[in-house]
């Protein structure tokens, strides 16, 4: 197969790549975070010589030439990328003072260029660990991540706490604000894993409980300013039996914001919920012929989302449509084939695309479109 170019990302040279185009992008150590807009323009940050991040975005003429975002200095970890549709992007890196690691982040307007970086846990005494972010379209954001503030057992237990903050369109940051707090058992404290969305001017945080296996935390930050109380979604539907299982994914919608998970219990579920972005959460099981592994959600226009998730050699989708509910699932791949992984994407007008690898290393692809896309 003839050779064709493939972009090092981080010195600009144009070197050579057999097969497939390649991008590099992990550039020695790695963490690579990337996002696309609806103009089809693509963002990537890196970490690059243990002390710098990296920057670079895919246009309508290639890729454009390398930026560093960050100066050289201290150990850089943990890189986090937004794009909001319009093109504005937010990264977030975690990086050591000498002391402690310190959270920063960086905005980007389209069509312009990187604002100065940010210090956004200048007033938290511990170390930050794991940033998310989100951008929505009209420009809000949020960013979580966690500290633990570390103890022997004789000295204590160690004390675990999810961390988030707010920007509106145009505004400043809010101040830091503990979500949630867990206290360590003998001196040690799980970890738990954490998404975010943004949009319509609110932004919320889902949070997978360390110590309570069936335990999933939605914590919602109104147009009007304040964080809400969290709510167990994953209690609520069922308290006694179900482990939460696999991935799970929290998009912005039009009008709030919609959470997809997969419960275990007597049966295997998949559940959702809807949060009007002010009042309270209402959660719905997602009809499925095979409750399965990893469910995905996108937003589509006026309110709708579509789900895929998969199960050994099975993928299905299912789509709601706000006033309606959810549809009977659609199986989108059936066969003797194991689906190895799959990805869902949506340009937030109505199309969406599903990509998927069966273990034989081929790969498919299936386009959704509404009536009206």
């Amino acid at each position: 197969m003839p050779e064709r170019p493939a972009a090092d990302l981080r010195n600009g040279e144009v070197g050579n790549a057999v097969d497939e185009d390649e991008t590099d992008l992990t550039n020695d150590d790695g963490c690579p975070a990337t996002g696309g807009d609806h103009a089809a323009r693509l963002h990537s940050l890196w970490r690059f010589d243990g002390d710098r991040v990296g920057s670079t975005r895919f246009e309508s003429n290639g890729f454009l030439a390398p930026e560093n975002v960050t100066e050289p200095g201290l150990h850089t970890i943990e890189v986090d990328l937004a794009v909001a549709p319009h093109g504005d992007a937010l990264g977030a890196w975690v990086r050591w003072n000498g002391t402690k690691y310190d959270l920063w982040s960086r905005r980007f307007a389209a069509g312009a260029t990187w604002d100065p970086p940010e210090h956004l846990d200048v007033d938290v005494p511990v170390s930050a660990s794991d940033p998310r972010v989100a951008l929505g379209s009209a420009g809000e954001a949020v960013i979580a991540w966690h500290t633990i503030a570390w103890h022997t057992p004789e000295e204590g237990a160690s004390t675990l706490t999810i961390w988030a903050r707010v920007a509106s369109p145009g505004m400043s940051w809010a101040a830091p604000h503990p979500l949630r707090e867990w206290i360590g058992d003998g001196g040690g404290v799980s970890v738990p894993t954490y998404e975010v969305a943004a949009g319509s001017g609110r932004a919320a945080v889902l949070v997978e409980d360390p110590d309570a296996p069936d335990a999933l935390w939605g914590f919602v930050h109104g147009s009007q300013g304040g964080w809400s109380g969290g709510f167990d979604l994953a209690t609520e539907v069922a308290p006694e039996e179900s482990v939460l299982l696999g991935r799970r994914s929290v998009v912005a919608t039009e009008d709030g914001f919609a959470v997809i998970w997969r419960q275990s219990g007597d049966i295997d579920t998949v559940w959702s919920a809807f949060h009007d972005g002010e009042a309270a959460w209402q959660t719905l099981p997602v009809p499925a012929d095979a409750p399965g592994f990893d469910p995905s959600l996108v937003a589509l226009a006026g309110g709708d989302v579509l789900a895929a998730w998969h199960r050994i050699d099975t993928l299905e989708t299912n789509r709601y449509v706000r006033g309606a509910g959810w549809a009977p699932p659609t199986m989108v791949a059936e066969g003797f084939i194991t689906i190895e992984t799959f990805a869902l994407a949506a340009n937030g007008t109505g199309a969406a695309l599903l990509v998927w690898l069966q273990d034989d290393r081929t790969l498919f692809g299936s386009r959704f479109a509404t009536a009206a896309e």
